[in-house]
């Protein structure tokens, strides 16, 4: 294990896309270096650790093989989504001659490492742990950082994105790409607006942002489903605190000047980015893009 302890989430999604890298026939996204991220020790401590998880008795579980437990609960959301920010991305930059990336709890996210466009200048931030834990994992594996990656250590209740950004070398009169995946299942409405706001306010240019959430008005079509990756995720000491409606996220948006442009609901998701493979998209949890 290394000093630093990435926050779990950031070790299910890199687990959850290196196990399906490295086993699914019909592959949704190929994370090609989620397996390197995070290494073999962990790897097999997380895997490890599901599988007692499974055993446990009272935990909603029976009858699950790690596979299936990744295939049913976890796989649809964490591949449907990265995939969906990386076309978007890579749509953004056809018309653009250089634009800012800043991806907003970028976990183990190996784009960074994959892309080949020296256009995009990448900013990661992450909670200080996830961050150093991330960066040690670099080290550790000799990957030469490129020129257009900055990483930014952030804990978003104590300090101001916005400085950050800045001093790490966010430019705000160049076009931005957002991304916050993964994010809104843990956050109530309060702290999610701020970060919107922050990113208003960091740019005076063209910006984009990408994200997903679970519906609140449509919880009850997977209650089943997420009441099991509710439970799940608080035992892997994670608590999700719910979803929001998508009234609430509009004006969250609008009231910063966004202006949502796509939308991807559980058809969409299914048919667009989920339709050659095994796994079924949420009916609650929705992607959305937004323009300012």
């Amino acid at each position: 294990m290394l000093e630093a302890e990435a926050s779990m989430t950031a070790i299910i999604c890199a687990f959850t896309r290196a196990y399906h890298s490295k086993y699914a026939l019909n592959k949704v996204y190929d994370d090609y270096l989620a397996y390197e991220m995070i290494g073999e020790m962990e790897y097999k401590l997380v895997m490890e650790r599901m599988n007692r998880i499974i055993k446990e008795e009272n935990f909603q579980l029976s009858g699950f093989t790690l596979g299936s437990l990744l295939d049913e609960l976890v796989s649809p959301i964490i591949l449907s989504r990265i995939k969906y920010a990386e076309t978007c991305l890579k749509k953004y930059m056809e018309d653009s001659r250089e634009i800012q990336y800043v991806n907003c709890g970028a976990g183990m996210d190996s784009f960074a490492f994959r892309n080949t466009d020296e256009r995009i200048q990448i900013f990661e931030l992450d909670h200080p742990n996830t961050h150093y834990y991330k960066i040690n994992r670099i080290k550790q594996l000799k990957w030469l950082v490129p020129d257009n990656v900055h990483h930014i250590s952030i804990d978003f209740d104590k300090q101001n994105m916005v400085e950050s950004l800045i001093e790490a070398g966010f430019q705000p009169d160049k076009k931005t790409f957002f991304a916050i995946l993964g994010v809104t299942y843990y956050l109530e409405s309060e702290p999610f607006a701020k970060i919107i706001g922050d990113m208003a306010q960091l740019t005076n240019q063209e910006s984009m942002v990408v994200l997903d959430y679970p519906d609140s008005d449509l919880f009850d079509q997977e209650l089943d489903r997420m009441k099991i990756l509710k439970n799940l995720t608080n035992r892997l000491g994670e608590e999700m605190k719910g979803g929001m409606s998508r009234k609430e996220l509009t004006k969250i948006l609008g009231s910063n000047g966004y202006t949502i442009t796509q939308s991807q609901n559980v058809k969409e998701i299914q048919y667009n980015l989920l339709k050659d493979s095994s796994l079924k998209a949420y009916k609650n949890i929705n992607f959305i893009t937004a323009k300012k």
